[in-house]
């Protein structure tokens, strides 16, 4: 039973980073993030997709060889299946030591950029719904996206920060992230 958690959870996790990922992509993508270094936002876009591939096929096999095999009954699939949870924990760390961290920077940077040079206006479509009786201004989303980051340097998890940092990166160039 301890193994049908691992693998729930795992696939749980995954697919919470790999959600995180496919947002972070389209954000990396957009031609709005002008303010950052174009080496950089490329550098951390190819590092996503890479892990976004490995880890979306890693976690599809390991649920196909459990769904399609029975484990316990043919030690053949002992080895895949220990290679496939090395993979996927391999690129959960990586995530967290490799891509985290170079998110926080960028969005830092995107952050600072857009202070030091702010926009005119903002558009509201591309902005959540404000707060009751307010409406956004540059300062609200500067200090919003602020705020995320800061939220994301304090919070638990990495999943929990990546995804706050992305929210923060959305707000600052404008396309919303749910």
């Amino acid at each position: 039973m301890a193994d049908q958690d691992y693998l729930e959870s795992t696939a749980q996790e995954a697919q919470e980073i790999a959600d995180t990922l496919k947002q972070l992509d389209t954000l990396l993508a957009s031609e709005k993030l002008a303010v950052l270094s174009a080496d950089d936002v490329n550098n951390l876009r190819r590092d996503v997709r890479k892990m976004l591939i490995s880890m979306s096929a890693d976690v599809e096999s390991l649920a196909s060889l459990e769904r399609e095999t029975v484990i316990k009954t043919d030690p053949s699939f002992v080895s895949l299946r220990h290679q496939l949870i090395k993979s996927v924990e391999t690129a959960k760390v990586d995530f967290e030591f490799n891509i985290v961290p170079v998110l926080q920077k960028l969005t830092s940077q995107a952050v600072q950029q857009v202070k030091e040079n702010p926009p005119e206006t903002v558009d509201e479509s591309t902005l959540p719904p404000p707060p009751p009786d307010e409406k956004w201004t540059v300062d609200k989303v500067i200090d919003t996206a602020e705020g995320f980051v800061d939220q994301a340097s304090k919070g638990e998890g990495v999943i929990t920060k990546a995804y706050t940092l992305v929210k923060a990166l959305g707000m600052i160039v404008g396309i919303p992230i749910p």
